[in-house]
């Protein structure tokens, strides 16, 4: 299997540390992935550092690299909207965060979501998205 993972992110943050450590543990695992990030962020330059394979992130580039892999897991909002915009493979998101969803069409637009925790997960269902 082979995964995109798309982070806009431009500090190292918690969702930031959980994208390199679950592209490490993938890695053991035997599954390819690939990361695009920012190229300034510091992300980017841990995962380079770590040998991962890993490019800066633009619009281009989502199209191009989905299409060479079979899943595209976006870690936060912004690379939600760019993965649906410029891919057309299956969709996985991350949602870290509680805020009321507001865009019913973007939301049900991914194949499956990753709750950080039963609340989240509570605030994903009440904007709509399906368990």
């Amino acid at each position: 299997m082979r995964i995109l993972h798309l982070d806009s992110g431009n500090e190292m943050r918690g969702g930031q540390w959980q994208v390199l450590r679950l592209m490490t543990g993938l890695r053991r695992e035997g599954v390819l992935s690939t990361l695009l990030a920012p190229a300034a962020s510091p992300l980017l330059q841990k995962a380079l550092k770590e040998q991962l394979p890993a490019e800066p992130l633009g619009l281009l580039r989502v199209s191009t690299l989905a299409r060479r892999n079979d899943l595209v897991h976006a870690h936060d909002a912004r690379s939600h909207t760019l993965a649906l915009l410029a891919s057309r493979s299956p969709l996985v998101v991350s949602r870290r965060v509680a805020f009321p969803i507001r865009s019913r069409w973007k939301y049900r637009s991914a194949g499956r979501y990753l709750a950080v925790s039963g609340f989240v997960k509570s605030v994903l269902e009440a904007g709509g998205v399906p368990e």
